[in-house]
């Protein structure tokens, strides 16, 4: 987050077509060009991945830590330009 915090705009970052709003906590809706990126959570957030299990499981300290997950995208070419 440090890397990036000059770049949001209330939290906000825009990435081509699509903007990524950053924030801590509960699930927030997903909106027409607007993700939800959540930033500090310890609740399931998603029905298809277990979060908890993963990090259960995780044995690095540095690699993996850092999760991205979405149920759909068409691509992750606009979510990763930028």
């Amino acid at each position: 987050m440090k890397s990036i915090q000059s770049r949001l705009s209330s939290g906000v970052l825009k990435c081509g077509g699509q903007s990524l709003h950053f924030g801590a906590g509960a699930r927030q809706p997903v909106e027409n060009n607007i993700l939800p990126v959540i930033t500090e959570n310890t609740e399931q957030v998603c029905d298809h991945f277990k979060q908890t299990r993963y990090f259960e499981n995780l044995s690095s300290e540095t690699l993996g830590n850092t999760m991205l997950y979405a149920d759909v995208v068409p691509t992750t070419m606009t979510l990763l330009d930028g």
